[in-house]
């Protein structure tokens, strides 16, 4: 039975779990859901008042006023949930037709927002619509200027979001702040944002006004539009656009900025991008392996002469225009390392570039030198920005380096023992003669299936 339910429950409510003590304080109760239903901040609750209204209806069929209306606020879901709970709902629905109380028609107005696209929103909606001559008229006239009760809602509130000059302002003005900042009726409209974003491109003012509204903070620095289960959404929004054209590269920069600072780098950290379509991953990592490309240039520059690694950037670039490189890894020996850490810092770099460095006493490495690690196909291939060999391995060889270590051993690169050809160990190595692009191509191709244009010409 519900009451046995509700006598062992102590999970936390989504919306509000704080810590009251188990002798009801309904008006302290009531007061601090008001407040913080109007705060720019999300604080707990417990549940534990809650489910002792609910059991105190359960025994005596009946509540004060206060009660029901702190049920309003925080126990939409509990309706929801629990069919028992119907005949309680049935009374706070009569009790709404006949209140002339404003208190209790915005508690209303929270339990709507909270209940969205439920059958008690629909109830809420009809009763709401007939009332709003109870509360104040700044209030009702925002209500209807967004058309808060009609099926367009949603909509209403996108539009307002990402066009109107002051949206955080706007959306006070019609109560979605605070806890109801991330009501369903809120996350409903966020799916209209991402819908919106994904299709009119860039225009400043609508991205400065998503991240304004989404990636807002209140006083204690805490996010108040979390994810929860919304990556796909955000990844929607932010990178949908771009899958068939270009960003510039401030844009860009901006864009993966936003974004890895939620999720972190989707190459590192994949278990964090799993809500994440692989379109929308396919983006991010495109622009990440340009940046290493473009990281690893700006570094050579900075420490050493960049003759040596022009030809092979050359040869290698067509396989990352033509979106052929899934994943590209850096890993600078120790000045190199000094001097993107030093980039970086000072903002000359991008701060979501990742990279490694070389283990010292693993190996012998110049300084200077890096390598840049590839993944092509079924491929994976180590490229030495000096002196050092083309290795190539396929994805199943025990040889094989990993991708996105922080620390890698000279030796682990190098490794080289009896498979100057492709053999039992599946990998081979080629050094830097003439025409080496030819055969690093060919190898490619063989295993892949991906064809440089060179093979066409038969010269680099």
């Amino acid at each position: 039975m519900l009451k046995d339910i509700l006598a062992s429950f102590n999970s936390k409510l989504t919306f509000l779990p704080m810590q009251i003590p188990k002798t009801l304080h309904i008006e302290k109760t009531l007061r601090t859901l008001e407040k913080l239903s109007e705060a720019r901040e999300t604080k707990d609750i417990a549940a534990a008042d809650i489910n002792q209204i609910l059991k105190k209806w359960l025994d005596s069929k009946n509540l004060s006023m206060k009660e029901k209306k702190l049920l309003l606020f925080a126990a939409m879901d509990k309706f929801e949930e629990y069919p028992d709970l119907n005949p309680l709902w049935s009374q706070i629905v009569e009790d709404l037709k006949q209140s002339d109380r404003a208190s209790l028609i915005k508690a209303a107005l929270a339990a709507y927002y909270q209940s969205y696209g439920s059958s008690h929103s629909k109830t809420l909606q009809s009763i709401l619509t007939a009332k709003m001559d109870v509360v104040n008229t700044n209030l009702s006239d925002a209500l209807e200027n967004k058309k808060i009760f009609d099926d367009i809602a949603t909509h209403e509130i996108a539009t307002t979001i990402l066009e109107s000059a002051n949206p955080i302002d706007e959306l006070k003005a019609v109560k979605l702040s605070g806890l109801l900042f991330s009501s369903r009726f809120m996350r409903e409209s966020f799916k209209v944002v991402a819908n919106q974003m994904s299709h009119f491109g860039y225009q400043r003012d609508k991205l400065n006004h998503f991240k304004a509204v989404f990636f807002s903070e209140n006083d204690q620095g805490q996010e108040v539009f979390t994810l929860n289960g919304y990556e796909n959404l955000y990844a929607k929004a932010l990178l949908g656009y771009w899958d068939s054209q270009a960003p510039s590269k401030e844009l860009k920069e901006y864009l993966k900025h936003l974004f890895l600072s939620n999720l972190r780098d989707p190459r590192a950290f994949p278990q964090r991008w799993s809500l994440v379509d692989e379109q929308y991953q396919k983006i991010i990592k495109r622009w990440l392996t340009e940046e290493s490309f473009e990281m690893l240039i700006q570094v050579l520059d900075a420490v050493a002469d960049l003759g040596h690694w022009n030809d092979r950037k050359d040869f290698w670039s067509y396989y990352l225009e033509n979106e052929y490189i899934s994943d590209s890894w850096v890993i600078f020996g120790t000045e190199a390392h000094i001097q993107a850490t030093k980039l970086q810092r000072e903002g000359l770099l991008s701060k979501s570039a990742g990279f490694a460095r070389f283990q010292r006493g693993q190996g012998s490495v110049q300084a200077n030198h890096s390598v840049i690690l590839l993944k092509i196909g079924e491929l994976v291939i180590s490229e030495w920005t000096h002196s050092g060999r083309v290795r190539m391995f396929t994805i199943n060889s025990v040889h094989a380096p990993e991708f996105y270590m922080s620390e890698y051993s000279v030796n682990s690169i190098r490794f080289e023992t009896g498979y100057r050809y492709y053999n039992e160990n599946k990998a081979i190595y080629i050094n830097h003669n003439s025409n080496w692009q030819i055969q690093v191509a060919e190898f490619i191709r063989k295993h892949t299936g991906i064809s440089h244009e060179i093979l066409k010409r038969g010269y680099y």
